[in-house]
């Protein structure tokens, strides 16, 4: 049976269980969901802010216009995950995290932390990486086109074997692109 909440807040603490419930239009403030689950449950319309949501699961969670601001999120299996409309992640750490084979089009990351996350085979059309730290992130049999990584830092993608048609990004870190096609420049 599905619990159904509506334009709740939620300081610090939450209802008994986040498992197989809609949370519609709530505020998540200072809210430790550590090892938490979302299992089967749906956000529409929520924000989180100052949330610590590290290693939470979220098989079969549906997101739909949610905005993360300042959140610690390391460690999240994302592949589990039903669907991805209009998220936002701003401000985040999101380390150690899976995006594998997701529809992730229009995804924003903006000045996030996210270090030896792998984006395997995700459609990642128009996503927003900028100001973002990369490190380790993987993008293989990914689709950039269009994304945005200006600003962005210590990423690295090879070109042959990921579409970054009409992808921005900013120097110097642009050159990094350059790596893959094993080219000297004196």
């Amino acid at each position: 049976m599905i619990r159904y909440f509506e334009s709740e807040q939620y300081l610090k603490s939450l209802p008994e269980s986040t498992e197989d419930t809609e949370f519609d239009e709530c505020f998540f403030n200072s809210v430790n969901l550590n090892e938490e689950s979302f299992r089967n449950s749906k956000l529409i319309q929520c924000q989180f802010e100052n949330c610590n949501l590290s290693n939470l699961s979220v098989t079969n969670i549906v997101l739909r216009d949610v905005k993360f601001s300042d959140c610690k999120m390391i460690g999240i299996n994302w592949s589990s995950a039903q669907t991805f409309s209009d998220v936002i992640f701003e401000n985040c750490i999101l380390n150690l995290s899976v995006f594998q084979n997701l529809n992730l089009s229009g995804i924003v990351f903006k000045n996030c932390s996210i270090v030896d996350v792998d984006f395997s085979s995700s459609k990642l059309l128009r996503a927003n990486f900028s100001n973002s730290k990369l490190s380790g992130a993987v993008f293989n049999e990914s689709n950039l086109e269009g994304a945005d990584f200006r600003g962005a830092i210590d990423y690295f993608i090879d070109s042959r074997f990921t579409s970054i048609r009409k992808a921005r990004f900013s120097m110097p870190e642009a050159l990094v692109l350059l790596k893959s096609l094993e080219v000297i420049i004196d």
